[in-house]
């Protein structure tokens, strides 16, 4: 539980840095926010951090209640892990180039957003681990 805190500020910040950028940056004589595909990447980024971060809040709640949440807690990890990765590299794509030079802010979140997936347990280790637990 207390690894996903960090995964949603870092795509927070990921997706405000994305709209800023998008707002700035000017292609073919428009700003990046004016195509539609940008504003649909930002839309989903918005929309995946609100529920990453609903999961969290409902399962803090539930542990603080006494609950065992063994099981609901390594499903949205897994989830939480895979929006992370999707917003970092969605963020880093409006970026374009810029979000792979060493030191640009796009270029930690992104390169970050594979080492917090892991340190906490990868993915199929907690779909392999649910599993295991629903008897599958």
């Amino acid at each position: 539980m207390q690894m996903k805190p960090t995964p949603s500020r870092t795509c927070r910040c990921a997706a405000n840095e994305a709209f800023r950028h998008a707002r700035e940056c000017m292609t073919f004589g428009k700003q990046l926010s004016e195509f539609q595909t940008v504003r649909h990447k930002l839309v989903e980024m918005a929309m995946r951090i609100q529920a990453m971060e609903a999961q969290t809040g409902t399962l803090i709640w539930r542990v603080m209640q006494g609950e065992s949440c063994v099981v609901e807690i390594a499903m949205p990890k897994a989830c939480c892990d895979a929006a992370h990765e999707w917003i970092a590299a969605e963020a880093a794509q409006i970026f374009g180039g810029a979000s792979v030079l060493r030191g640009h802010k796009m270029e930690r979140i992104f390169h970050e957003s594979k080492i917090l997936a892991i340190g906490g347990g990868n993915s199929e280790v907690m779909k392999d681990f649910v599993s295991g637990q629903l008897g599958w």
